[in-house]
């Protein structure tokens, strides 16, 4: 599902916005369950103005705009469809795989060889955790 980050300029005190979040979250419940919070940053400049930038996963950008709308007490800046990512892990991953010529290192990949010299066990061979099951 696609995520978006949603920028708001709200019309509201910095010590007004727990209660803006609990009605945000009952808005998403009720309205929107499709329309999932990942996490928040929140800004507030020398005047107390309050900035958040939040993460959603939603369908669409409408339906993120629409639960927006609901919530009322702010401007939305802007709805950007995120693309990629790039934080601190992701950089101490890329450190250790440009170097090996590695461009995805999955769960379980070894990062010391390059994926040719990785011995892979063929999908049927065996069953898990003598399940009988592959």
């Amino acid at each position: 599902m696609p995520r978006y980050l949603i920028e708001r300029r709200f019309h509201v005190a910095e010590d007004e916005m727990p209660d803006v979040s609990r009605k945000s979250k009952r808005i998403a419940q009720e309205s929107f369950p499709e329309v999932v919070w990942e996490h928040s940053h929140v800004s507030v400049d020398d005047a107390g103005r309050v900035t958040t930038f939040c993460v959603y996963r939603a369908p669409n950008e409408e339906m993120v705009r629409s639960h927006a709308k609901e919530l009322g007490q702010h401007d939305v800046a802007g709805v950007h469809e995120i693309a990629g990512e790039f934080d601190a892990h992701i950089a101490a991953v890329h450190a250790v795989a440009e170097p090996l010529d590695i461009e995805f290192l999955s769960l379980g990949m070894q990062p010391k060889w390059p994926r040719a010299a990785i011995p892979i066990m063929p999908k049927r061979t065996r069953s898990l955790a003598g399940t009988g099951r592959v």
